[in-house]
């Protein structure tokens, strides 16, 4: 029945060999036990039976397994330190059954929907070894089968031509290392035309499809000969190389010639009509250029909106007249048992007075204590008053500090995640007279637009964070750019607090945001040692060991390990295995996400924004117990209980180590930092700034001292292209 196998890898070779010399072989094998199957990357375990009747484990990529199902499997024989020895496929064909017996084992299997075991032998007995050719050819002949409705017709129908239809947009997409989750994003956005259009206009995708990228489509329309102009291919490059410049560096504009500069490099055109071409997307709105500068339509409006929006809420008288304001204050200090500084006074009196008031300044200059003043003086005078943050952690930090509800800024404006917009906007305002933000630093240039959006006319709004932290995630720097303006009131705190003046962390802290080398004390350590095995033997040993016997601490709740990278022997990932052996080595296996096992009492990390469970990404909780005859587990974040299904368990990581740029928003008791000359690139002062400001109680360095005073000594350019300042500059002029 060749006529039957569908080819999931035909755009592709099989090799005699594989990289390293291992000879690449191919398996013919029945699926008879699915063990663990991740619909959202693809990761399939499975237990086959050979021809020869032999049980084998096989492991790799899959879209759509069904039990029953013959598979032609293409790969290598491996051993796996804990489960033995394995096949490892790299792709696979499916080979439809060639028996009766076969074929009602397939057909039951859960692929078509309304198709049961009774139902199934009534298609075998009726249509023989081919009833796939009927299913694919003549399938209207079902309605001959007694229960065979057209209504039950047509739900059989739909799910053989989405069966079809995805392997077969697998079969284009396998080749190009595009995973199993890319694929079922594409399927989502077209159905069973998915792989017509991928043939069509692969560079279609890369607007229409989040995280399809112009180097996929690109060799994905050379293999398959795709007849399209140059003008489409040149257009999707210029827009894959703002989107780069945006994910990569966080910029909001690319210099026209930087960009044109880049898609010659890419594809080898000259550069005047590369210019050409984007002088002609500007005019279909594919891309937007403004004083020699390339933007995305979304950064370009975004920014336009930020600037346009501080200039309506700056513009505009506050609601409420306020009474004495300094004898508020002092009151406010009798009640907080502190003695503001002055620059803290005036601080908290703009914020009353001021429409938009920015506050940054490093740790222990008293942000959060003026943001527990702030609370106290609008309860006094029945200011009503929002408090949010960009993270949950930094949220229920707020929260903590105040006694007052914090949220965050997703949940505070109603994030609906099925139409991805905000439900607050200028439409649906906020209700409140005084809106505080904190942590800036982590606020995007999209989210600060959406944010400023809902906030109401005639209502105060106070921003507060640290300038001298790593930049948002997102493109943008707009704490930055805000306070570098010279347009706003800003209100720079340099003065230590008393109870944060012995502190060698936060003395630290500001001496290397100068540029000065630390000075060790009591609370900021450094372990000097070399070699990656080495460091990491030290960092368990202090985590495990010392830290908890010495100070009384939990390692899990109370330290916490950074890493400036993810990859390199002493990064996040290494890090996250040997602590997870150091700390959890009983734990029961609860779930395994593409190698990575998760086991019960797990530290573990949300990675992704998550409106419907209400967890975000960078939110840290403990695996908590697990279902193993539905794969899904449950984590406890605080006080609240997620469960995760098994297609949802990729959202989950280790979290034993993390890195820097994900430990913003957070405080720890306790911070301990490889120091690796071999992660130079990632050591810099901001980041190194970053790192020291998130530890309470102890920091400890562990490693190659020469690449800590390299961070110290490091100013990497972390500047964003940004014509925010710009505007700003032009409103207020």
């Amino acid at each position: 029945m060749e006529e039957s196998r569908l080819i999931v890898n035909e755009y592709s070779q099989i090799e005699d060999s594989v990289p390293g010399g291992e000879v690449q072989e191919s398996l013919s094998v029945e699926l008879y036990t699915t063990v663990y199957h991740d619909s959202g990357t693809g990761y399939f375990v499975g237990r086959f039976v050979t021809e020869d009747g032999e049980s084998v484990t096989a492991v790799g990529d899959m879209v759509s397994p069904h039990e029953g199902e013959t598979y032609i499997l293409h790969g290598k024989w491996g051993a796996h330190p804990r489960y033995g020895k394995q096949f490892q496929f790299k792709s696979y064909d499916i080979d439809y059954p060639a028996t009766e017996t076969g074929l009602i084992e397939f057909l039951s299997s859960g692929l078509l929907q309304g198709v049961g075991r009774a139902t199934a032998r009534k298609i075998v007995k009726k249509f023989g070894t081919d009833a796939v050719e009927v299913l694919d050819n003549d399938i209207d002949s079902l309605l001959e089968i007694d229960g065979i409705t057209k209504r039950k017709l047509e739900t059989i129908r739909k799910s053989w031509e989405r069966e079809r239809a995805i392997h077969a947009l697998w079969a284009i997409l396998q080749p190009f290392d595009v995973g199993v989750g890319m694929a079922l994003k594409i399927f989502q956005q077209y159905g069973t035309r998915s792989a017509e259009v991928v043939q069509e206009n692969p560079y279609r995708l890369t607007e229409e499809v989040d995280g399809f990228t112009f180097p996929i489509a690109d060799r994905i329309a050379a293999q398959t000969s795709a007849d399209l102009q140059r003008a489409s291919r040149m257009e999707a490059c210029a827009r894959y190389v703002l989107s780069e410049a945006s994910r990569q560096n966080g910029h909001t504009y690319m210099p026209m010639a930087d960009c044109v500069q880049k898609m010659t490099k890419m594809l080898g055109e000259e550069p005047e009509e590369l210019e050409s071409t984007l002088i002609d997307a500007n005019e279909r709105a594919a891309v937007v250029i403004e004083d020699d500068r390339a933007y995305l339509p979304y950064l370009y409006f975004a920014e336009h909106h930020v600037a346009a929006e501080i200039q309506r809420l700056a513009g505009i008288e506050g609601k409420v007249t306020l009474p004495d304001i300094p004898a508020a204050i002092a009151e406010a200090e009798r009640q907080l048992g502190v003695a503001f500084h002055e620059l803290q006074k005036r601080a908290v009196q703009s914020c009353f007075e001021q429409q938009l008031t920015l506050i940054t300044g490093g740790p222990g200059t008293g942000k959060s204590t003026l943001i527990s003043a702030i609370v106290l003086l609008a309860e006094q005078w029945g200011v009503e008053l929002k408090l949010c943050a960009p993270t949950g952690r930094a949220a229920k930090r707020m929260e903590e500090l105040t006694g007052k509800q914090a949220t965050t800024i997703h949940r505070m404006l109603e994030y609906d995640p099925v139409a991805e917009v905000f439900k607050r906007n200028e439409e649906l305002p906020l209700d409140c007279e005084l809106l505080v933000v904190d942590e800036m630093s982590m606020v995007d240039l999209p989210l600060m637009a959406w944010l400023l959006s809902a906030v109401p006319s005639g209502a105060r709004l106070v921003l507060v964070g640290d300038a001298d932290q790593l930049p948002p995630v997102g493109p943008g720097d707009v704490l930055r750019d805000l306070v570098d303006s010279g347009m706003l009131p800003v209100h720079k705190l340099t003065e230590i607090f008393r109870q944060a003046d012995g502190s060698g962390i936060v003395r630290n802290a500001h001496r290397i945001k100068e540029g000065h080398p630390p000075e060790y004390d009591t609370d900021f350590l450094f372990v000097r040692t070399q070699g990656a095995e080495r460091m990491k033997a030290n960092i368990m040993e202090l985590v495990a060991e010392r830290i908890p016997a010495e100070f009384g601490l939990d390692p899990l709740l109370d330290i916490q390990v950074l890493s400036p990278t993810h990859q390199t022997p002493t990064g996040v990932r290494e890090l996250n295995a040997a602590l997870q052996g150091a700390l959890n080595a009983k734990g029961r296996v609860a779930a395994r996400i593409q190698g990575m096992e998760l086991r019960l009492g797990d530290k573990v990390m949300q990675t992704v924004n998550n409106y419907m469970k209400d967890v975000f990404n960078g939110d840290i909780g403990y695996v908590e117990s697990h279902d193993s005859s539905e794969g899904s587990i449950e984590v406890a974040f605080g006080n609240q209980k997620v469960k995760y299904n098994i297609d949802e368990l990729h959202q989950l990581t280790l979290a034993y180590a993390t890195t820097v740029h994900k430990s913003q928003g957070s405080e720890y008791q306790v911070v301990v930092m490889p120091f690796s000359m071999q992660q130079r690139v990632m050591m810099y002062r901001n980041l190194l700034y970053t790192a020291v400001s998130r530890a309470k109680q102890l920091f400890i360095g562990v490693g190659q001292e020469e690449a800590f005073q390299l961070a110290v000594r490091s100013t990497r350019n972390v500047s964003r292209n940004s014509s925010l300042q710009d505007r700003l500059s032009k409103i207020f002029a």
